[in-house]
């Protein structure tokens, strides 16, 4: 049987029970209790899922995975309002459903079925790496070597150990940074090209974020408005997605571009032909950012101010 981190002390059940919401519990790489809060909870019999899931047949159980992760520990798929994943080394079952809801609730239990399932055609979510329902973000799951963690937009959320051990919480409210990877700096800076929220890239900002506490920068290609700007995400706080290069102290990143406007730019890449659109230098303390209108920001291990 999987040991429960949540509710404290107990095991995993064959009569699935459903959580509304969930209390708080810290877990590697997300956000800590003090940033979540408290929330109440309750916890419901599911009506029609005890142990097994009625009408699931093992054909039907092979097609429809969005991912699984390395060593075929966790499979998990997007359903109409939910999400789903499962565990084929011992059956378990979770989902979140309530996706487009006011709220959400979490569901569990075990169906042996799943025991044993295998489907090597399922791209596989390295450890590292991220999956996203959508650009909005609806749903995210990040693979890590210690587990899988999966949350909604509103921050109920679930972790599953490789092969043992599950915790339900309730975490900051948002998503993770989305960004085409750019570059990461000696302070703990991750840089990319916004590509969230299902914007147009010729129009994407860069977005950098402070990996010790989550302060995020955003710096705008056009010359709309404020060119930069400081704010923070509590989920941006120790999230290190792989594939950023370092951007050592002296070097400097050039986003260029062939076809800009004032107000956007196309046919871009790192270090291409055409205008610098954005230009990030670093520093042994600092990290400059400016676009081609003199607007950006400047952020070190404790400061981040723009300009």
């Amino acid at each position: 049987m999987r040991a429960a981190a949540f509710p404290a002390g107990g095991k995993r059940a064959a009569i699935a029970t459903a959580l509304v919401l969930a209390s708080v519990a810290t877990i590697p790489g997300t956000a800590s209790s003090a940033d979540a809060g408290q929330a109440s909870v309750r916890l419901l019999k599911s009506s029609g899922e005890q142990g097994q899931m009625p009408g699931v047949h093992n054909r039907a159980l092979q097609d429809g995975w969005s991912f699984r992760t390395p060593g075929d520990a966790v499979y998990c798929r997007l359903q109409p309002d939910a999400l789903r994943c499962i565990t084929p080394n011992d059956g378990f079952w979770i989902r979140i459903s309530g996706a487009q809801a006011s709220y959400q609730r979490v569901m569990h239990g075990y169906d042996q079925r799943w025991r044993g399932y295998r489907d090597r055609s399922v791209p596989v979510l390295a450890f590292g790496r991220d999956w996203l329902s959508s650009d909005a973000a609806l749903f995210s799951c990040e693979s890590r070597s210690s587990g899988l963690t999966c949350r909604h937009y509103n921050g109920l959320a679930f972790w599953l150990g490789r092969y043992r051990g599950y915790r339900i919480y309730r975490g900051p409210r948002g998503a993770p940074p989305q960004v085409e990877p750019f570059f990461r700096t000696s302070q703990a800076v991750w840089c990319g090209l916004d590509v969230g929220g299902g914007g147009q890239p010729a129009y994407a900002p860069l977005n950098c974020w402070r990996v010790t506490d989550g302060t995020t920068l955003w710096l705008s290609n056009g010359d709309r408005g404020p060119g930069a700007g400081v704010g923070r995400n509590a989920l941006a706080r120790g999230y290190q997605p792989d594939g950023f290069p370092l951007l050592t102290p002296g070097r400097t990143f050039e986003w260029r571009c062939r076809q800009v406007t004032p107000k956007w730019a196309d046919q871009c890449a790192a270090g291409g032909p055409g205008t610098a659109v954005f230009t990030c230098s670093a520093t042994e303390s600092r990290l400059r950012c400016t676009n081609r209108f003199g607007h950006g920001f400047v952020v070190g291990v404790r400061d981040a101010t723009p300009f």
